[in-house]
């Protein structure tokens, strides 16, 4: 029992400070690692091409058959239309990547500055965020092993495949310049 009426109570206060939360992949709020951040983006880009490649396929040729002279307009706001979606989660994402580093939303606007662009990008990609509790949150729990797959194999899935595309394309290329070299030097 108390001594006093005024004295204050005795308990224990225990802290959240140190519970990692759960992300998920279409919230506005939270903080998002490396891995997660090159994860969810690839899969988002990957499912959205995807979708993009039917409905162009679908609905472009439509809309250049119905407005044979002045279809070009419509479609490019068509595309841009499509495309809004992949450039507003984007951002969200550098948002939140960039409050994993306790820095503020803002900054993802630098991403229009050309070179500095590409410099923040590689930022992005490679400094570590707060070990623990920042401005914006808990830290993240560990990636699972989905996005640990996601994350690492479909960036080496499409880099695989651009080289795959890109290294015979070259050696074709080299092999033309070659012989045009050869038949102007030729009498």
């Amino acid at each position: 029992m108390r001594e006093s009426l005024y004295e204050t109570p005795k308990s224990e206060v225990q802290s959240n400070e140190n519970i990692p939360y759960t992300p998920r992949m279409f919230s506005l709020r939270g903080r998002i690692g490396r891995l997660r951040y090159v994860a969810y983006s690839f899969l988002f880009n990957f499912v959205f091409m995807f979708f993009m490649g039917i409905v162009a396929a679908i609905v472009i040729p439509s809309i250049a058959q119905l407005n044979k002279g002045s279809g070009d307009l419509l479609i490019s706001l068509v595309v841009l239309g499509l495309y809004l979606p992949m450039i507003i989660y984007l951002f969200i994402a550098m948002v939140r990547r960039l409050n994993d580093l306790n820095l503020t939303g803002w900054l993802s606007l630098i991403i229009f500055i050309p070179i500095v662009n590409m410099l923040f990008a590689l930022y992005l990609l490679c400094w570590p965020g707060s070990p623990e509790e920042n401005n914006y949150g808990p830290k993240p729990e560990p990636n699972s092993p989905g996005i640990i797959i996601v994350g690492i194999v479909l960036p080496l899935f499409v880099i695989v495949g651009l080289a795959a595309v890109a290294i015979p394309a070259y050696n074709d290329f080299k092999m033309r310049a070659q012989q045009s070299v050869e038949k102007s030097a030729a009498p």
